[in-house]
């Protein structure tokens, strides 16, 4: 009985490889996706890079093959940074909220991160992931990969833009401001608090501030926490409207 023989087309394996290339560089690129669990992250990779696989010429040299990996890579990158670095503005609220609150004092490791983060550090942006997922996020994020394969070609070449450092500066510049402004009706309570705190120190000197003041500053950050949650629905739909247009701005930035 004679062996059955596969026969594999050279130019789709090459396509298959640089299509790969690109996914697995935004999954490790992106907030949104390196939270999932390592079989996850591969399974995503397959069956993305199966799914936007094009055959390319660049098996007939080596040296081509691993210049457009190099490609695939950086834009894959890009992608996957420039359109998740707007979640950090969540990590910014949260840690403006545990540091008000005192809850800062209980950061631990965070693996979605790979930093250390208190209780609204990891809540805010772990709330805001899964808002995105349940509101339609991920089909942006893989329209996005389908335009750019389309955009740049697995074979294509980069060139970078002005225009995209600009716009990678401003998002960068912006987050800050942002994740304060989210953070600014809980701070604004907890600095009115601390303020009457201390005048209650001042005029009673047998209140124990530091023994009360913590849980009634946990208390207060509790209550007024339902305003912020009521917000995340509309913040979350703003950010899938940013990120759909962030993944047509870095395409743009790339000159092939």
């Amino acid at each position: 009985m004679e062996p059955m023989l596969v026969s594999i087309d050279p130019r789709w394996a090459a396509g298959l490889l640089l299509s790969m290339t690109r996914v697995g560089a935004f999954v490790v690129a992106s907030p949104l996706i390196r939270p999932f669990p390592a079989v996850g992250r591969l399974a995503f990779t397959v069956a993305m890079g199966a799914a936007l696989v094009i055959p390319v010429d660049a098996a007939d040299s080596l040296s081509q093959l691993l210049g457009s990996a190099m490609v695939n890579a950086a834009l894959g990158l890009a992608l996957g940074w420039l359109t998740g670095a707007i979640f950090q503005l969540f990590s910014v609220a949260g840690g403006i909220v545990d540091f008000g609150s005192g809850l800062s004092v209980s950061q631990v490791f965070d693996p979605s991160t790979g930093g250390s983060a208190a209780v609204f550090g990891r809540w805010f942006p772990m709330s805001a992931m899964a808002l995105f997922v349940v509101s339609g996020g991920m089909p942006v994020l893989l329209g996005g990969l389908h335009r750019s394969i389309r955009a740049i070609p697995l074979d294509g070449s980069l060139a970078v833009d002005a225009d995209l450092l600009d716009f990678a500066i401003l998002q960068v510049s912006q987050l800050m401001l942002i994740g304060v402004e989210i953070a600014l009706p809980l701070a604004a309570t907890l600095l009115v608090a601390e303020v009457l705190l201390g005048m209650a120190s001042r005029l009673v000197p047998q209140f124990n501030v530091f023994l009360l003041g913590l849980p009634a500053k946990i208390y207060i950050t509790l209550s007024v926490m339902t305003v912020l949650i009521l917000r995340f629905p509309s913040i979350t739909a703003n950010v899938i409207d940013f990120i759909d247009a962030a993944l047509d701005d870095v395409l743009r930035g790339f000159i092939t």
